[in-house]
């Protein structure tokens, strides 16, 4: 057995078993705000789908308003979280909590004492008196969701970050199930056109149930953040603005899809004889694009976390290995799901009606292999968020859908008719990447390009200038403090701090090393490594465990299992040494200035 702490092992076994979850998240966050729709149409007729239509778009907008900020602050809790710094992340996810509520508060504050103003802007003018009441009404008591689904998805955010992906499933298909239940018993208790607020009351209190579920979690796997209001400093004022620099590419690719989608509707209109026809088609075959697109989403959600870590780790090598993984594993499910759509089409064009129209056969197929393009848009967009290449993940997440898309429509459309809306619905990344990877030859003047360079992962500004491997089931380690002592010596420390730091890193292995084999717990699968970086004024030493948790930092002064004495010496000469637990993963960090 290979006793080497590899990448894969965080990776590939890691998506593996997350992804499941993850793709039920993602469904299941998609089909949130389906709910009140179907349920209107359904018990309440046009006028109550008029009223869900005129409060759900500013509900939606508010709450990727607030979901800009959530994903900012997650993705700088993941990257204290693999520094090591639980400090520094406890002090991230109370700023992203309240930074969420104080903005939620807002919005909520608006939809109430504002609502006549807001369903002006949302179409009151040319809706019927009717359904402007009922739009009142649904809005009044369905702004509690920005409320309570902003507190739920910070909880779940930070459940995500330790890799409890399962359960963020579960409390968002707890919101699901709670809404189309709650909306149900409040139609039935509520009468006239008080009805329409039992739909609004079943979408809050859906969330407040995804909040609870959240928070039991959290409770039931010991997670505490130990939340605390935090004072406007400068450093607390930074991070929060941070957060909505890190968050806008996901939260602006919503709001240009929304625009998008508009000018793509007056496009079909304009170009297609009967374009009435051609956009009711388009909008059948935009559902199963929805589905199509939840397993790039998901890999997206299952990989993230974990480059998220590796980045603040520094560990370039493990960012590739999780690339390959996420690619490979996304296209094998993609092209099942193709194929399973493919397969059961008949019933499915019957299901929608459409099962005469060759148009919309030729929608299905081609929607259905375009999910194998959109798992490559959503990895590159994964590893260009979780390390701050803001730009690079705002060119590919809009470019292609939302800039391509409809300038391609009218183009391919003379060429091919309907079926140039498909390929440009589903394919205009391909010319995109083509474009894209030229340019990245030109700039690097390779050919194949480096794989670090197309991630955009500069190892000039993360060098890992020391790597040991150690192995688990070792009788001998003392060619770490060798290695760590060479290390610290070649970049000028004393003599005397070399080999002290060399010591006790060597001392928090073998640490783990005893704890391993004393509990007889551990995981099968147990490895270790170490990595030095040396920065202009420090050395930073990561020792990172895969097993189960275990804090070599927490110990009784009079254990005499093993010796802490190692352990005790680098906590009083490092600079700061910090731990935190993940993904299977012990992370310890020590800084220590040169």
């Amino acid at each position: 057995m290979k006793t080497e702490l590899q990448s894969n092992v965080l990776t590939a076994s890691t998506v593996r078993k997350v992804l499941p979850s993850c793709l039920i998240f993602t469904l299941v966050q998609s089909m949130t705000f389906m709910v009140d729709p179907i349920i209107s149409g359904h018990f309440l007729g046009s006028n109550a789908v008029a009223a869900v239509a005129l409060g759900m778009p500013l509900i939606g907008l508010m709450i990727s308003f607030s979901a800009m900020i959530l994903h900012g602050g997650f993705l700088k809790m993941l990257s204290t979280m693999g520094r090591g710094d639980m400090e520094d992340y406890r002090r991230i996810a109370s700023i992203t909590i309240f930074f969420t509520l104080l903005v939620d508060l807002v919005f909520l504050a608006i939809c109430l004492f504002c609502t006549d103003s807001v369903l002006m802007i949302t179409g009151a003018l040319k809706a019927s008196p009717e359904a402007v009441v009922m739009g009142r009404l649904y809005l009044r008591t369905a702004c509690w969701m920005i409320l309570l689904f902003g507190l739920g998805s910070a909880l779940q955010l930070i459940m995500t970050s330790y890799g409890y992906q399962a359960y963020t499933a579960l409390a968002s298909c707890t919101c699901v199930i709670v809404n189309v239940v709650a909306s149900v018993i409040f139609m039935t208790i509520l009468s006239g056109d008080y009805r329409i607020a039992g739909i609004g009351l079943g979408s809050a209190f859906g969330t407040l149930a995804q909040t609870l579920v959240a928070y039991f979690s959290m409770r039931h796997k010991k997670i505490s953040i130990k939340y605390r209001i935090y004072p406007p400093n400068k450093k607390n004022v930074t991070d929060a603005l941070d957060m909505l620099r890190l968050g806008f590419p996901a939260s602006a690719d919503n709001m240009l899809d929304s625009i998008c989608g508009s000018v793509v509707n007056n496009i079909i209109l304009s170009v297609f004889t009967g374009g009435t026809a051609v956009l009711a088609l388009v909008t059948i075959i935009k559902t199963i694009l929805s589905l199509v697109r939840t397993v790039g989403r998901g890999v997206f959600t299952a990989g993230e976390p974990i480059i998220g870590i590796l980045h603040g780790s520094r560990d370039n090598e493990g960012i590739k290995k999780v690339f390959h993984t996420c690619l490979r594993i996304g296209l094998v499910y993609a092209s099942v799901l193709a194929a399973i759509l493919i397969a059961l089409q008949t019933p499915l064009l019957r299901f929608y009606n459409i099962s005469d129209n060759p148009d919309g056969r030729t929608g299905l197929i081609m929607t259905a292999i375009s999910g194998l393009v959109y798992v490559v848009i959503y990895v590159f967009d994964s590893i260009y968020e979780a390390t701050g290449r803001l730009s690079l993940a705002m060119l590919f997440a809009v470019v292609p859908d939302s800039i391509l898309y409809p300038l391609f429509i009218p183009v391919l459309s003379k060429q091919f008719g309907i079926t140039g809306i498909w390929l440009a619905m589903g394919y205009t990344f391909i010319p995109f990447f083509i474009v894209f990877y030229l340019i990245c030859v030109v700039i690097n003047r390779k050919f194949p390009v480096p794989l670090e360079r197309l991630l955009a992962l500069k190892k000039q500004e993360c060098p890992t200038e020391l790597d040991v491997s150690i192995p688990t089931d070792a009788e001998n380690i003392s060619f770490v403090s060798e290695n760590i002592q060479k290390f610290y010596l070649e970049h000028g420390a004393p003599s005397r701090v070399a080999y002290l730091c060399a010591l006790c890193m060597e001392e928090i292995a073998a640490d783990y090393l005893a704890h391993r084999a004393e509990s007889g717990t551990a995981n099968e699968k147990s490895y270790m490594d170490i990595k030095a970086f040396h920065d202009s004024d420090k050395i930073e030493i990561v020792l990172r465990n895969y097993d189960e948790p275990y804090n070599p930092l927490v110990f009784e002064t009079d254990k005499e299992s093993f010796s802490k004495i190692g352990v005790t010496m680098v906590q009083r000469i490092s600079k700061e040494i910090k731990y935190s637990y993940a993904f299977h993963l012990n992370v310890v960090s020590a800084v220590i200035k040169t």
